[in-house]
């Protein structure tokens, strides 16, 4: 089997085959004893609950005890093979932002039409196998903001054609896999905003009117604006173009009308 369920009673050695890769040791002391617990010849603390990163090949799990009057010791051995799995796949793909809908397990290619600018491919890894993403010809590096076993990758369409490539090898090294996702971006024909809000003078706005009339105390508040369909935009404060910091302004009311 590939795991070892809870026993009452240990036996002194045991012998396991698996495919994980990281697996969850525990055992109980009930009798007070001294242990000392071995993985791969490195001694861990004085716990009862070990987390094991298993390498490809042969472990060996020892756990050394010696009874609370010192008078006997025992030694259980757990030798652990890991077997590097074999599958070429990835699983739960999507593209997020409306470009491509979650995908538990994906097919090789996908041919897919939008207009939004920028989506953020995501994907999981359960199978530990080697990736490689290309974007337009480009290998990406991955966001250091995904954890195992989930990986993501930021995409910034040009107008007309992308492709996006995920190049997969089986962890054993035995096989491989490429999922194409080919993506025609069209431009946008929307001229409006998403959103609109600024800081305690207008509360956030999903889809702004045209026009609004507000009153305030404040002298100073800052301005954001959503551009989720990639239009051109000019923003003038008291007849002044303002330097956008990523569709934020900062606004320094004046007494009146602004």
């Amino acid at each position: 089997g590939d795991t070892l369920d809870s026993v009452s009673t240990p036996e002194l050695e045991y012998n396991l085959t698996t495919l994980h890769k990281s697996v969850s040791l525990s055992f109980d002391n009930s009798y007070y004893a001294t242990t000392e617990v071995k993985f791969n010849g490195t001694v861990f603390g004085g716990n009862t609950h070990y987390q094991l990163d298993l390498i490809t090949g042969e472990n060996v799990v020892e756990i050394l005890v010696t009874s609370e009057d010192g008078a006997s010791t025992n030694t259980y051995i757990i030798n652990i093979t890991r077997i590097p799995y074999s599958q070429a796949v990835i699983k739960s793909l999507r593209i997020k932002y409306g470009v491509l809908d979650y995908i538990l397990e994906p097919e090789l290619e996908y041919n897919i039409t939008t207009n939004i600018k920028t989506g953020y491919l995501r994907f999981d890894n359960p199978y530990e196998a080697t990736t490689e993403i290309k974007f337009n010809g480009t290998v990406l590096g991955e966001d250091s903001y995904c954890h195992h076993p989930t990986t993501g990758y930021l995409l910034d369409f040009i107008t007309g054609e992308n492709v996006v490539e995920i190049l997969v090898t089986s962890e054993d090294g035995t096989s491989t896999n490429t999922y194409v996702i080919n993506i025609t971006r069209n431009p946008c024909t929307q001229a409006v905003i998403s959103s609109l809000s600024i800081s305690d003078v207008l509360d956030y706005v999903d889809e702004p009117e045209l026009e609004y009339n507000v009153t305030t105390l404040r002298k100073s508040a800052f301005l954001s604006v959503g551009n989720s369909y990639s239009a051109t935009t000019e923003v003038k404060f008291n007849g002044t173009v303002l330097e956008a910091d990523d569709l934020c302004y900062e606004l320094d009311f004046i007494a009146g009308e602004n």
